[in-house]
């Protein structure tokens, strides 16, 4: 029983880290992703940009989707070549497949961290946040990773930030 259970959680992480492959990016007015400008956060020798990410829904219905329980670039892209997704700032142990229930007309708030790459500190930079929204209505989604079927999401795009980036 134990062995099925991991078995099966191992298929749907490696199925997450795919399903980039085979995510459509749409323009989508239903649910939208806000970008604040992010904060300069130093821990130890490295230095982050914490970004604010907003997903509402606009529709009437509640949205279910899926994360991992450690945010990821697995879930979130940037566009800019200037910038990376931040390595962990701690280790996360449990990483798990959770649903996530967003009620009608509301919004769920996150931050992720990026980091600046070398050759790039000091220069204006205009980005924006992708997120791969893996929507689950009636766990279809979870059940056709542990079937091995494949699956869509949607990458919604945020809204550009310029600013100048620390040096």
């Amino acid at each position: 029983m134990k062995l099925s259970i991991f078995k099966s959680i191992l298929l749907f992480v490696a199925a997450i880290n795919m399903s980039f492959i085979l995510t459509k990016p749409t323009k989508n007015e239903n649910y939208v992703l806000t970008v604040e400008k992010g904060k300069y956060v130093s821990l130890g020798a490295k230095e982050y940009l914490w970004v604010p990410v907003v997903l509402t829904n606009n529709t009437n219905d509640t949205l279910k989707y899926i994360v991992m329980s450690c945010p990821s670039d697995n879930f979130y892209r940037v566009d800019s070549k200037m910038l990376e997704w931040g390595e962990p700032i701690v280790d996360c142990i449990g990483n798990v497949p959770r649903l996530i229930k967003l009620p009608p007309n509301k919004s769920t708030k996150t931050e992720i961290k990026l980091m600046v790459k070398d050759g790039f500190k000091g220069l204006e930079v205009k980005y924006r946040i992708g997120f791969n929204l893996k929507i689950d209505d009636n766990g279809s989604y979870l059940m056709n990773l542990i079937n091995g079927k494949q699956t869509e999401s949607i990458i919604i795009w945020s809204n550009v930030i310029k600013m100048k980036l620390r040096k």
